[in-house]
């Protein structure tokens, strides 16, 4: 299980200091962002209206600091944030597409009162997979966030590539060889231009994971 469910069970505010869900990076998503010597902490979402999406933090973002103090796995991200002062702006620095970036974000006192919501359907079979554009009713099913956006993976042929990678109903597919998708139209097009034979690096969101990257063959 992921780091950001983990804390979340123990009670840990790791979804409210700005308003976002972390993991630690694993040497396939190094790989998959192309990261070579840098560290930090993949941003897995950003929650609407919170102080990190207003200070321009996003999904995929990877912090490496915060306030000038380096961040190399979630456990210290947490630390770090749990002791900032509420109403200050602190600066963030992190990693989107490869260039670095500061944000500065303005902290708020979490509201328990305000909780997170949790979270047509055209398919597209291909690569051994029933899929569909996520919808908000698509997206409550699944457990979440109605804001939520990608393509979902409904069914998982038997027998397929995809179920002997690990795939399963419920993910949902944020990119495809290093490119976001969020539309069905993305997805078709971005695996329609892969050749038969060739392999594709599929960035997924797994419910109570986070980000994970698999390698099938079309």
């Amino acid at each position: 299980r992921g780091i950001v469910n983990q804390l979340k069970d123990k009670g840990e505010v790791t979804r409210a200091w700005l308003g976002i869900a972390i993991q630690d990076l694993t040497e396939e998503l190094r790989k998959y962002y192309g990261l070579k010597d840098e560290k930090g902490v993949l941003v897995t979402e950003v929650f609407k209206d919170s102080p990190a999406e207003k200070g321009g933090v996003k999904a995929e973002d990877i912090i490496t600091s915060v306030r000038d103090r380096k961040v190399e796995s979630s456990h210290e991200l947490v630390k770090v944030v749990a002791n900032l002062p509420v109403g200050k702006k602190i600066s963030i620095d992190l990693i989107r597409k490869g260039a670095e970036k500061i944000v500065s974000v303005v902290m708020v006192k979490r509201d328990d009162s305000d909780g997170q919501k949790r979270p047509a359907v055209e398919k597209y079979a291909e690569l051994g997979l029933k899929v569909s554009e996520l919808s908000p009713e698509v997206a409550k099913r699944f457990g979440y966030n109605r804001d939520e956006r990608g393509v979902v993976i409904l069914e998982v042929e038997k027998g397929s590539g995809a179920e002997s990678a690990g795939i399963r109903a419920g993910d949902i597919i944020k990119g495809v060889n290093n490119t976001v998708i969020t539309t069905m139209e993305e997805y078709r097009r971005l695996v329609d231009s892969v050749e038969k034979g060739s392999a594709l690096a599929l960035l997924i969101k797994r419910p109570k994971v986070g980000f994970i990257v698999v390698q099938l063959q079309k």
